[in-house]
């Protein structure tokens, strides 16, 4: 048979620091569409994707799609935005950290 659990003892010391992690950065990729591309992809190069965005002009225009690229191994590697109006400006954005 077991009796009655104990008070809880005081905190332990601290322990020590722990090994710093390995530097990063990010950069962000932008890329604007050319003359009727209705689809417009930023990439990394290197580095992960770590998300994207878009600006466009909504006169008669409707952004169809904004995802993230995977490559083969389903690691994201830049950001693609289509939109209905091949014509209308259009500006993708990926953050990707290196």
């Amino acid at each position: 048979a077991n009796g009655a659990d104990g008070a809880t003892g005081p905190a332990g010391p601290a322990g020590p620091a722990g090994a710093p992690g390995a530097a990063a950065s990010t950069t962000v990729s932008v890329v604007t569409n050319s003359a009727a591309a209705s689809t417009v992809v930023a990439s990394c190069g290197t580095g992960k994707a770590m998300g994207g965005g878009f600006v466009y002009d909504p006169s008669g225009n409707t952004i169809t799609a904004s995802r993230p690229v995977l490559n083969a191994t389903n690691q994201p590697t830049g950001w693609t935005v289509t939109q209905s109006k091949g014509t209308a400006s259009l500006q993708v954005y990926v953050t990707c950290l290196q």
